[in-house]
């Protein structure tokens, strides 16, 4: 684990946002203040999701528009957070800035 991955975890953890991780589907949950997608995108892009979204976030990125519609059966959440990741311009950094605002990222440093 990644020293910035740490301090996001740490952060994470100690937050009084955040809920379980997991929920009773063996879902990751939302993070109280980013929506489903944006908290889904948050714990991939942090590093904080465990063994198998790690790994199923890696399957879905490496898959070709085909797979990724198939895979969607499967994951539907997932792919679709995959997708607005790729296409909304901005969507990422505005989940950044919200994460900042929650106390789930250390503030951005003025450059």
């Amino acid at each position: 684990m990644s020293a910035k991955t740490r301090e996001v975890s740490e952060l994470v953890a100690e937050s009084t946002t955040v809920c379980d991780k997991i929920d009773k589907r063996g879902k990751p949950n939302t993070l109280l203040g980013l929506d489903r997608d944006e908290s889904l995108i948050f714990m991939w892009q942090t590093g904080i999701f465990g063994n198998f979204y790690d790994s199923l976030f890696k399957l879905l990125v490496a898959a070709d528009v085909g797979n990724l519609e198939a895979l969607r059966l499967g994951f539907p959440e997932e792919v679709n957070a995959l997708v607005r990741f790729r296409t909304e311009n901005g969507w990422w950094q505005h989940i950044e800035w919200k994460a900042q605002k929650l106390g789930l990222l250390p503030e951005a440093e003025n450059e």
